[in-house]
Protein backbone atom coordinates (compact mmCIF):
# COMPACT_ATOMS: atom_id res chain seq x y z
CA UNK A 1 0.00 0.00 0.00
CA UNK A 2 1.34 3.25 -0.73
CA UNK A 3 -0.02 6.82 -2.31
CA UNK A 4 0.18 8.06 -5.58
CA UNK A 5 3.23 9.51 -7.40
CA UNK A 6 3.42 11.72 -10.24
CA UNK A 7 3.35 9.67 -13.57
CA UNK A 8 1.37 6.98 -11.73
CA UNK A 9 -0.89 5.09 -14.53
CA UNK A 10 -3.35 1.96 -13.93
CA UNK A 11 -5.13 0.09 -16.04
CA UNK A 12 -8.76 0.38 -14.51
CA UNK A 13 -11.38 -1.97 -14.77
CA UNK A 14 -13.97 -1.37 -17.80
CA UNK A 15 -11.07 0.33 -20.25
CA UNK A 16 -9.05 -1.00 -22.90
CA UNK A 17 -5.72 0.91 -22.23
CA UNK A 18 -4.33 2.56 -19.12
CA UNK A 19 -5.04 5.75 -17.17
CA UNK A 20 -3.19 8.24 -15.61
CA UNK A 21 -4.21 8.67 -12.32
CA UNK A 22 -3.67 12.05 -12.24
CA UNK A 23 -6.20 12.17 -14.91
CA UNK A 24 -8.47 9.95 -12.59
CA UNK A 25 -7.93 12.30 -9.67
CA UNK A 26 -9.15 15.42 -12.24
CA UNK A 27 -12.46 13.63 -13.14
CA UNK A 28 -13.54 13.00 -9.77
CA UNK A 29 -12.50 16.31 -8.65
CA UNK A 30 -10.36 15.32 -6.21
CA UNK A 31 -8.13 18.23 -4.98
CA UNK A 32 -4.06 17.61 -4.86
CA UNK A 33 -4.44 17.68 -0.98
CA UNK A 34 -6.54 14.55 -0.96
CA UNK A 35 -5.10 13.03 -3.48
CA UNK A 36 -1.73 12.53 -1.40
CA UNK A 37 -4.28 10.91 1.17
CA UNK A 38 -5.74 7.94 -1.42
CA UNK A 39 -4.38 4.83 -0.52
CA UNK A 40 -2.91 2.48 -3.56
CA UNK A 41 -3.13 -0.85 -3.45
CA UNK A 42 -0.35 -2.14 -5.52
CA UNK A 43 1.46 -5.30 -6.55
CA UNK A 44 5.10 -5.72 -8.24
CA UNK A 45 4.75 -2.39 -9.28
CA UNK A 46 1.10 -2.40 -11.10
CA UNK A 47 -1.40 -0.41 -8.92
CA UNK A 48 -4.51 -3.36 -8.55
CA UNK A 49 -6.88 -0.72 -6.80
CA UNK A 50 -7.41 3.15 -6.26
CA UNK A 51 -9.20 2.54 -2.66
CA UNK A 52 -12.44 3.70 -3.11
CA UNK A 53 -12.80 4.92 -6.38
CA UNK A 54 -11.54 2.16 -9.06
CA UNK A 55 -9.90 -1.19 -9.25
CA UNK A 56 -7.75 -2.19 -11.92
CA UNK A 57 -8.74 -4.89 -15.13
CA UNK A 58 -5.86 -7.19 -13.43
CA UNK A 59 -7.63 -7.47 -9.90
CA UNK A 60 -10.59 -9.18 -11.13
CA UNK A 61 -11.50 -12.58 -9.60
CA UNK A 62 -12.09 -15.39 -12.51
CA UNK A 63 -12.49 -19.16 -12.96
CA UNK A 64 -9.06 -20.02 -12.05
CA UNK A 65 -8.49 -17.53 -8.76
CA UNK A 66 -8.01 -19.73 -6.37
CA UNK A 67 -7.66 -17.86 -3.25
CA UNK A 68 -9.66 -13.79 -2.45
CA UNK A 69 -8.32 -11.43 -0.33
CA UNK A 70 -10.54 -9.33 1.02
CA UNK A 71 -9.65 -5.85 2.18
CA UNK A 72 -11.67 -3.51 4.08
CA UNK A 73 -10.42 0.43 4.60
CA UNK A 74 -10.88 1.65 8.18
CA UNK A 75 -11.39 5.32 8.20
CA UNK A 76 -9.96 7.00 11.26
CA UNK A 77 -11.62 10.14 12.74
Amino acid sequence: VRNWRPGDCFDPEGLAGSKKLKRLFGDQKVEMEERLRVPLLVSEGQILWVVGMRRSRHALPNIDTGKILVLKLLEGG
